[in-house]
């Protein structure tokens, strides 16, 4: 198989894999009675986040620089640990205000680094 074919089919296998295996989580299981699969859910959400952004980067571009994988990955963190303190019921302004600096910070960086 071509190399390109390889960048191309990877992330989406991942993206499609971690996306129904997040649908299961959310409708087969409580992570009221476990924790686990509070840790599952996350997990995957970061996946899907992750091979879903290089997929589309690869698609618009046709190649996925270092600087725009860089950025994918911070993104990706970033929305899960939002929607983090958002499920657990503890993000304030002060919280948001701190993300906010922390990732306009290594969004800046990102773009000196390369």
């Amino acid at each position: 198989m071509k190399t390109r074919t390889w960048q191309f089919l990877l992330p989406a296998v991942l993206s499609a894999g971690s996306f129904l295996a997040l649908l299961a989580v959310v409708l087969l299981t409580n992570p009221v009675t476990d924790i686990s699969y509070a840790v599952l859910f996350f997990g995957l959400m970061l996946t899907l986040l992750l091979s879903g952004g290089y997929l589309i980067a690869y698609l618009r571009k046709g190649k996925v620089a270092p600087k725009t994988r860089f950025r994918i990955g911070i993104f990706s963190v970033i929305a899960v640990v939002f929607i983090m303190f958002l499920s657990t019921g503890s993000f304030s302004i002060v919280d948001g205000l701190i993300m906010l600096l922390v990732a306009g910070g290594l969004f800046f960086y990102s773009g000196r680094r390369t």
